[in-house]
């Protein structure tokens, strides 16, 4: 450390090397050495910026450096000197600091990242197709990780993106995670561009407890997830949407979604789900007479 400050008071310049242009933060972190925390409070101290500029080699800033080698002493001292978590790039993996902690399952380099105050989403706020960090985690379906975003504040409804949360747990997680986005308030009938609902979603898993969990809680069932059912071949899965179906059956034919051309209709959805194997016994059990030709 003295060394370092005889060279500082010399007129050091932050970048080591004219045709590498690395800053003396990379050497600081990349150097391993037990007092770089020390290090790299000196060297901010003395210099004003260069926390969050990248190196010619990796296209790194130190930050990113330090979240790529699990540095979680550097990345503690970085982030209190205020370097910006939304410009650490792992160009690697092309990920932002975030999504590369969520996806390595690295809860104590999340927890880091966190404190920053820094909104996760933002990272890639500019791109919709990308899933939310909460739908990530979701994806990779890691409870800790899951429950650190959600107490920290991360949506479960982001419109903005392409698919929710929920179509993700639907596909991923379990029915008691499921039912805490719903108690957390997600959309159930949140549909994606394609016209999927988390309810089609469900039944593309052909899991019935999940179709009933989102019934329950007033999911609408669509043309969709009734096309859905007999690509899947499930005969339960049939009869609990053809049930739905007909005791929905008034006030989905005033739904513009359910008229032909934009669906196949009520009565061809009907025809549909008997052809899956759905049981015809629910139409009778209705008692309505315009169930008899179908």
């Amino acid at each position: 450390m003295s060394c370092i400050n005889v060279l500082l008071e010399n007129g050091a310049h932050q970048h080591g090397s004219k045709l590498v242009m690395s800053t003396v933060y990379h050497y600081a972190v990349t150097s391993g050495k037990p007092n770089r925390a020390e290090m790299l409070q000196l060297l901010n101290a003395h210099f004003l910026g260069g926390l969050d500029e990248e190196d010619d080699e990796d296209l790194m800033t130190p930050l990113a450096q330090a979240i790529f080698s699990n540095d979680l002493i550097s990345v503690e001292q970085l982030i209190l000197l205020g370097a910006r978590v939304s410009q650490a790039i792992i160009r690697d993996f092309r990920k932002g600091a975030f999504a590369y902690a969520i996806d390595s399952n690295n809860i104590t380099l999340l927890k880091l990242l966190l404190a920053s105050g820094e909104d996760p989403d933002e990272e890639d706020a500019n791109s919709h197709s990308s899933p939310s960090k909460l739908a990530l985690a979701l994806s990779n379906d890691n409870e800790d990780i899951i429950e650190l975003l959600l107490d920290s504040g991360s949506p479960v409804n982001t419109p903005e993106r392409v698919v929710q949360p929920l179509a993700v747990a639907v596909e991923c997680c379990s029915l008691d995670r499921i039912k805490d986005l719903i108690d957390r308030g997600a959309k159930v009938n949140y549909a994606d561009r394609s016209g999927r609902t988390p309810l089609s979603r469900a039944v593309s898993c052909r899991d019935l407890p999940i179709i009933q969990l989102l019934f329950d809680h007033g999911a609408e069932i669509t043309p969709e997830a009734c096309q859905e059912a007999p690509q899947r071949g499930c005969p339960h899965v049939a009869t609990l949407l053809l049930e739905h179906l007909a005791r929905e059956e008034r006030t989905l034919k005033i739904q513009l979604g359910w008229h032909p051309p934009f669906s196949i209709g009520v009565k061809g959805a009907m025809e549909l789900l008997l052809k899956a194997g759905a049981d015809r016994s629910v139409l009778r059990n209705i008692q309505r007479p315009q169930y008899d030709g179908i």
